[in-house]
């Protein structure tokens, strides 16, 4: 019988029951064995819900699978991600999974570790942009900070270790275990071993060929057929390969907006906004234009003490952001919504900004 089932984490629509069976929950902790080793993993310490895959598959059910120790925590509480150093220090911690919402709070109010047994920290669920990458590193005076992506349907695809890469936004590094292609946009080939794929750098569809592909989605065949196709399946990322076989993300097709027919990548404006050093948190997302279609628009959480307009932050974005990619519409508010799993939805924050009056450009540029 199928052994597992998992939720999707709907941050699109419905959740979904995702099943695997003994051959592709196998698969994954083969790949990642052969990848990653066992000895790092000596003490792992789990603050994620251990009913998604990320936290439950491939950090729990792996020590534990390998022998080695797991303490598990309650998911995401604040205080105890405020103790996370020294709850690594108490615990002996080696392996630290994480995702990269939790680190907002955990670096401006946790103390770091003291001890030096901690020796790899992960991240999952969306790209760590480089900045955020490069902090955590020296929160956790470890070099190995790993950035992973995986998805619920297939596993652990592709992983990048500041051990041996220079942190890039968007960098998700080299496929381990299965088979990783960028296919062009408008392609309707759907076999990822002999499809004609993106030249480097181009960017297109994310298809993975992978042994650790769900059987399905629970009681919904038509979904299925929709995502598969003799054993590959398609993300609904955006992304690229450089040269030298890794893979950069773009964001969710969904989620890309179309300017007057430029292609704009929510998560590019993100990223800009972010290494201003000026926000605490940020979510560019799309709203209708009867002129171009769409257009850009961003919610930006100021930091706490910081002064209570947006003309810094929007200054510094204008120098950085080509004039097709500057939002038209600021909005500050007080949260970006998330998922249980940390992920920004950016239907949920352009649903709320419906309602709020967008800040008066003219003045930003003043202020």
């Amino acid at each position: 019988d199928d052994p597992l089932m998992l939720s999707t984490s709907a941050t699109t629509g419905a959740a979904k029951g995702v099943v695997h069976s003994h051959r592709s929950l196998r698969s994954r902790w083969a790949s990642q064995k052969d990848a990653m080793g066992v000895e790092v993993f000596a003490r792992t310490l789990c603050v994620l819900p251990s009913n998604f895959a990320w936290g439950l598959v491939g950090n729990c059910l792996y020590s534990w699978l390998y022998g080695e120790e797991l303490v598990l925590l309650p998911a995401f509480r604040t205080d105890v991600l405020l103790q996370l150093g020294a709850l690594c220090d108490e615990h002996q911690i080696t392996y630290l999974p994480t995702v990269p919402s939790m680190w907002r709070t955990v670096l401006r109010m946790a103390a770091p570790p003291k001890k030096g047994t901690l020796k790899r920290i992960a991240a999952c669920t969306a790209p760590l942009p480089a900045s955020l990458w490069c902090d955590i590193g020296k929160w956790g005076g470890v070099e190995d900070v790993i950035n992973i992506y995986a998805m619920t349907e297939c596993g652990w695809m592709t992983w990048a270790s500041s051990a041996r890469d220079t942190p890039e936004d968007g960098l998700v590094g080299v496929p381990f275990g299965c088979d990783v292609k960028v296919l062009p946009f408008g392609s309707t080939d759907r076999d990822v071993l002999f499809a004609e794929a993106c030249a480097p750098g181009e960017t297109g569809y994310v298809w993975v060929r992978t042994p650790a592909l769900m059987r399905g989605y629970l009681d919904r065949e038509d979904l299925t057929v929709q995502v598969m196709a003799r054993g590959c399946f398609v993300t609904g990322d955006m992304g690229s390969i450089d040269a030298r076989g890794r893979l950069f993300l773009r964001g969710r097709v969904k989620e890309m907006i179309n300017v007057a027919g430029i292609k704009v990548y929510p998560a590019d404006i993100d990223v800009a906004i972010e290494r201003s050093g000026l926000v605490a948190d940020v979510c560019a997302f799309s709203v209708a234009d009867p002129l171009q279609g769409e257009q850009v628009a961003v919610a930006i959480v100021l930091p706490e003490g910081a002064p209570e307009n947006l003309g810094p932050v929007y200054r510094r974005t204008r120098d950085r952001l080509a004039s097709h990619l500057m939002p038209k519409l600021w909005y500050r508010v007080g949260e970006i919504p998330r998922t249980a799993r940390g992920k920004v939805n950016r239907e949920q924050v352009a649903a709320a900004c419906a309602a709020l009056r967008p800040a008066d450009l003219r003045t930003l540029e003043r202020e």
